[in-house]
């Protein structure tokens, strides 16, 4: 990146418009994934309190079924349900 930003100050001053669009290529190429990185890391957390909402509304749902349910089945789901 230092390279990159001394070439802008020295030779890039009078470079053609090609080579700017060449080193901007080759800098996205480094640059573009650990901002795809980024972005996941980022919005992990979002997506990890969906899942919990999810898992929550799922138990409530569940605890509101009371018909042909063995006592055991209920148990069994809850704790499926833990495990997300």
């Amino acid at each position: 990146m230092s390279k990159t930003i001394d070439w802008l100050y020295g030779e890039g001053e009078n470079a053609l418009m090609e080579k700017y669009q060449e080193l901007l290529t080759k800098f996205k190429a480094f640059g573009d994934p650990v901002k795809e990185r980024n972005n996941f890391r980022s919005e992990f957390p979002v997506y990890e309190k969906m899942v919990k909402e999810m898992g929550q509304s799922l138990n409530l749902q569940v605890a509101g079924m009371t018909t042909d349910i063995t006592e055991k089945q209920t148990s069994d789901v809850f704790s499926l349900a833990g495990d997300i």
